[in-house]
């Protein structure tokens, strides 16, 4: 029966653990979501250092020390000791920080010193997460960089697509106007234009009046 107790005993500390790792690696999930909307990796990086002792088997003596660059971030009560585990941060094949665990004194041998063969993993995971999301906003900063600059519109053009939407009977008078202005001006172009906002008719003799607002030629009178 004592046998049996101890497999169960043994079963339910396991699960506690894992359920441990699997929130540490939520939180730290949250963290990096968070920071790919304000792009702010001094929060990150602190926030995974908090973060990180409390998916390890003894929360209370350990601790955790992110480098990045010529950054250090540690967590609560840092302490440096030889109980260490370690694992590197990697951009593109280059190393470009490093996540570190320790415990404060010594503990139980596990699977890797004292560390167990879950938490390697975990701490893996939390590396390769840390770069994957370095990856992305160095992208992201070079397509921002890369990408020109949207044109901004003139001031008559947005006027004209408010006309286009809430009154489009002015806004054919306002085109006719314009059309009108370019023809006289000479703009040979405008002509077919012209014929698009306004009809041609034709007077009784046969002539072409493009425009009606515009005055037709003069007439010489014959004898009758």
């Amino acid at each position: 029966m004592d046998k049996q107790q101890k497999s169960i005993d043994k079963l339910l500390s396991n699960l506690q653990e894992r359920a441990k790792e699997l929130e540490c690696l939520y939180d730290i999930e949250e963290l990096i979501n968070e920071a790919a909307d304000d792009s702010d990796l001094d929060k990150l990086f602190q926030g995974v250092a908090d973060v990180i002792p409390r998916g390890w088997q003894y929360t209370d003596k350990c601790c955790a020390k992110i480098s990045y660059g010529d950054t250090v971030y540690t967590s609560g009560g840092f302490q440096q000791s030889p109980w260490e585990m370690r694992a590197a941060i990697s951009v593109q094949i280059e190393v470009v920080g490093m996540v570190h665990v320790f415990y404060t004194e010594q503990m139980p041998v596990a699977d890797e010193g004292p560390f167990l063969k879950e938490e390697r993993k975990l701490l893996n995971t939390i590396a390769d997460r840390l770069g994957h999301f370095i990856l992305h906003q160095n992208m992201n900063r070079v397509l921002k960089r890369e990408r020109p600059a949207k044109p901004k519109k003139e001031e008559w053009w947005v006027i004209l697509e408010l006309l286009e939407r809430t009154d489009p009977k002015l806004l054919m008078r306002i085109c006719r106007k314009m059309t009108n202005f370019l023809c006289w001006s000479g703009v040979k172009a405008a002509e077919k234009l012209l014929a698009y906002f306004a009809p041609v008719y034709r007077t009784e003799d046969g002539e072409i009046v493009e425009d009606l607002n515009r005055p037709k030629r003069k007439k010489i009178m014959q004898d009758v």
